[in-house]
């Protein structure tokens, strides 16, 4: 009976090993499929644990198992192992390569596969040694049965004594044995069984604590089963049977509310049928079989599962593993609709797309193609793109192309080449190629735009005709005008040849456009135009520079005699009157001359001094003056060559403003900030405005000056505003500003560019700009704008009352004269009295210049005077002292 124990026992040592084996798989599957999930450290840790747990035990199982008869299942557990290990150990290196997770539903089923072979060999070998287990002790039931019946034959007395012996054993062995079974078909069963005899030292505590080993490696498969995020199952008759914690955490449902009902209720009822279909084909004999269904949850949605289900026909059970793919069918339902909207959208662009291989044949076309040059997508497919461009342009086009398809070229755009087109019957047009590519899979895509620029291409010639040309006379612009005025520079440094730059500036024109209007202004400048053209001939260069100022290069003027032969033949071709609509108009105008290299050796410094040469010949009234050195020194602080340079301080960044704060007198509260210009000549250094803005505010340049003053004061707010710097800004505008009949329009195209609000900008006009005529209308548009006006140096100049009324004035600013003077001089205080009450009678409000004391500040609070500016409350501050101060005191307000 010994041997039949031991036999029991060496079956059970097998069937613990297997059981760490067991678990360690189960260890490593856990591990890898979260590690195919995530890629982390500690999902690889844990599959690394599993290994070494079965590696431990694996050549022991091994080594027992040859002495006994479960040698052939043991083997087939082992092999199924090492299969899925190899299988688990690629997974682990593709994770390892790329550092990320991987998404291969194809190879992790087929792991879920050979993980489930790798069960149904153990279970086989369990079933095996469950029933050596049961053989032994059947074996020991029997040889206890034939020593009772021996020992019966003997004698009366051996028979009380084995009776007694009996008694013995049953209490002993057959109780426990009995009970030891029962636990047995209980854990069989799945139930979590009490083991008893499990501190026996003896054959029945070591079949104790083989079944005890046995529970607690169920209960760790268990608990593995139920780490997993897959979903796993076990069912049969149309029944869940057992089901993993992720069913709960995915469907809502617990897991006795899921083996309640049949399966195939709980799928959606469209897929209820497929469903059906592949549970017969298990019944029918096949081995496993994948599909995906959708799976209600307990909310009523439903969930897309990608399933692997495989039968144990002599268990009459169905093992399955399922994942949850719904965010994976979303993704694919939202390419499938972006393909089929890219599609439609190829389909339907103003553009012509190509696909191209690498030799640069076409491969697909879109209907635009066909509509654009003729042909139909059978006729293309094949051929080369060069078919597509006329003959003269093919080789060009295809140094580009195949310097773009090179497999080395690293750049994803090819650049836009301009070619010509060549359509089915051989017509042209101007085309414009860009070529993309794509990667798909392993493969480049090339992909084509072919553009018919014809009307771009016409428009771009216009514009830069617009860009470049005057568009009220046809002639060159200064933008072109300096470009060939540099082009002749550069070519008289190479011959050194002498040339000469003529200015031009017509007497009296403001006169015309004044007393006629702007449009006979505007005939007359075009009349004139066409004389100069025909005066100095095709071979010079003659440019409107805006208003009524024009500009000669040319090569003809050597010398002073020269110059002065070409400014006679112009005041010649003026000399005749001009007729303009009814009206015959004399003209004259005043010309100064500037010769290279004499006068100047780069293009600003002629310029400058043609400029000085022009406004001496104006002043002096002589008709024409060449250049002399002494020139500049004729004007008291050489305002002629400050107005020369001036024109290209702008564009050199030689300007700057400065902010004087204008505040509330109530309170000291900030209102508004005025910005002053300042110039820092490279040579002559800080220029303050009193020295050139005399100089120019009656001539063109004023306009551009002004707008570069808003621009800069404008962005100036933008940058403040990104700071929390809420500021409004007064800028002061001339008399001509208010001529620019464009000054409104493009004023509000800058606020709109700027995303400023209107109300943040004051104009501050004086006296005599504000009466000047149309003035008026200038003024109107910007009130609509939503700008503030404001009068500056109010009480010096002549305004009237009824125009104060008329005009959208906003604010009055007293002249500094009157301020300043106020303490000192009862008969000025009177007079800023006046002006205030005059002011708020008007609806107005006043703005005090000149406040260099804290009495003055104190007598304007006296007479209601609303906002003060003068050195009592700041200086004229740089930009970043402005910030600081703001900083300073929009805190101290807050």
């Amino acid at each position: 009976m010994s041997a039949s124990y031991e036999q029991a026992d060496a079956a059970r040592r097998i069937d613990v090993d297997n059981d760490s084996f067991r678990l360690g798989l189960f260890e490593q599957q856990a591990g890898i499929n979260a590690y195919a999930n995530d890629a982390r450290a500690l999902s690889e840790q844990v599959y690394v644990d599993g290994q070494q747990l079965a590696g431990n035990v694996l050549s022991q199982f091994q080594a027992a198992a040859q002495a006994e008869q479960l040698s052939v299942e043991v083997s087939r557990v082992v092999v199924t192992a090492q299969v899925w290990q190899a299988w688990a150990e690629g997974i682990r290196k593709r994770v390892d390569a790329s550092n990320s997770p991987i998404d291969d539903p194809q190879a992790i089923n087929q792991g879920a596969m050979l993980f489930q072979t790798f069960l149904e060999a153990d279970d086989s070998y369990a079933i095996a040694s469950r029933q050596r287990i049961d053989s032994a002790l059947e074996a020991a039931r029997r040889e206890r049965d034939r020593l009772f019946r021996v020992s019966i034959s003997r004698s009366i007395l051996a028979g009380l004594l084995l009776i007694g012996l009996g008694l013995l054993l049953s209490r002993r062995v057959l109780l426990p044995i009995g009970q030891l079974a029962a636990a047995a078909r209980g854990l069989a069963a799945g139930n979590a069984m009490r083991i008893p005899a499990g501190k026996r030292q003896d054959e029945v505590g070591d079949l104790s604590q083989a079944l005890a080993a046995w529970q607690a490696s169920r209960n760790d498969r268990e608990r593995l089963f139920d780490l997993s995020i897959d979903l796993f199952c076990v069912a049969g008759n149309g029944y869940f049977k057992v089901l993993n914690a992720s069913w709960e955490k995915t469907t809502g449902f617990t897991r006795a509310e899921l083996m309640a009902k049949p399966t195939v209720d709980f799928y959606h009822p469209d897929d209820q049928q497929a469903v059906n279909t592949e549970i017969q084909q298990l019944r029918q004999g096949k081995k496993s079989l994948e599909f995906r269904a959708r799976f209600q949850c307990k909310d009523g949605s439903y969930r897309w599962l990608q399933w692997t289900v495989a039968p144990v026909a002599e268990e009459g059970l169905s093992y399955g593993v399922a994942r949850d793919i719904t965010n994976q069918v979303s993704a694919e339902d939202a390419l499938r609709a972006s393909g089929a909207h890219i599609r439609s959208i190829l389909d339907n662009v103003a553009d012509g797309i190509v696909t191209l291989d690498d030799g640069g044949r076409l491969q697909s076309v879109n209907p635009r193609v066909e509509s654009l040059f003729g042909y139909t997508s059978a006729e293309l497919i094949g051929e080369s793109v060069t078919a597509l461009i006329a003959a003269p342009h093919q080789r060009d086009f295809l140094v580009h192309l195949e310097s773009y398809l090179r497999p080395d070229k690293k750049q994803v755009r090819s650049g836009s080449h301009e070619t010509l087109g060549r359509r089915k019957d051989g017509s042209t047009f101007p085309l414009e190629f860009i070529g993309s590519q794509m990667q798909a899979g392993q493969q480049r895509v090339f992909i084509g735009t072919l553009r018919d620029i014809s009307e771009q291409k016409l428009e771009r010639e216009n514009l830069e005709r617009r860009v470049l040309y005057d568009a009220l006379t046809g002639l060159p612009n200064r933008s072109l005008f300096n470009d060939r005025l540099h082009e002749r520079m550069a070519q008289a440094t190479t011959d050194r040849k002498p040339w000469g730059l003529v200015m031009m500036d017509m007497d009296r024109f403001k006169e015309v456009n004044d007393s006629l209007g702007h449009d006979e202004g505007d005939r007359l400048l075009v009349a004139v135009a066409k004389r100069l053209m025909d005066a100095v001939g095709a071979a010079n260069t003659i440019a409107r520079m805006g208003g009524d100022e024009f500009a000669v290069i040319s090569a003809e003027i050597t010398d002073e005699t020269s110059g002065s032969r070409l400014a006679r033949r112009i005041m010649d071709a003026l000399e005749a009157p001009f007729e303009v609509g009814e009206r015959t108009i004399d003209v004259r105008a005043s010309i100064g001359i500037a010769v290279f290299p004499e006068h100047g050796q780069d293009g600003d410094t002629l310029m400058r001094h043609a400029d000085v040469a022009m406004y001496l010949a104006k002043r002096r009234q002589v008709g024409h003056t060449v250049y002399a050195p002494a020139d500049d020194e004729a004007q008291p602080g050489a305002r002629l060559g400050l107005r020369g340079e001036l024109r290209h301080a702008i564009s050199n960044d030689e300007l700057f403003l400065e902010y004087m704060p204008i505040v509330r007198v109530t309170d000291g509260g900030l209102d508004s900030l005025e910005a002053l210009i300042r110039w820092r000549h490279p040579e002559r250094g800080l220029i303050m405005p009193a020295q050139f803005i005399s100089a120019v505010e009656q001539t063109e340049l004023i306009n551009p000056l002004s707008r570069w003053v808003l621009e800069e004061a404008l962005g100036q707010v933008v940058t403040w505003r990104a700071n929390g710097l809420n500021v409004t800004v007064a800028v002061n505008l001339s008399s001509l500003n208010l001529e620019d009949r464009s000054l409104v329009t493009w004023l509000a195209e800058l606020l709109r560019r700027m995303d400023i609000d209107p109300a943040c900008l004051i104009l501050e006009l004086t006296e005599t700009s504000a009466m000047a005529k149309g003035a008026g209308d200038v003024m109107h548009g910007l009130d609509q704008l939503g700008v503030s006006l404001s009068v500056d140096d109010f009480g010096t100049g002549y305004s009237s009352l009824a125009y104060l009324q008329r005009l959208p004035v906003d604010l009055i600013k007293i002249d500094r004269s009157f301020v300043s003077e106020m303490l000192a001089n009862q008969g000025a205080a009177s007079i800023v009295r006046s002006i205030v009450d005059l002011a708020h009678n008007l609806s107005l409000k006043a703005v005090a210049e000149g406040v260099e004391d804290h009495q003055t500040r104190y007598l304007l609070r006296q007479f209601g005077c609303d906002y003060a500016q003068g050195y009592a409350i700041s200086r004229p501050l740089s930009v970043e002292a402005t910030t600081e101060w703001l900083k300073a005191h929009l805190t101290l307000a807050a």
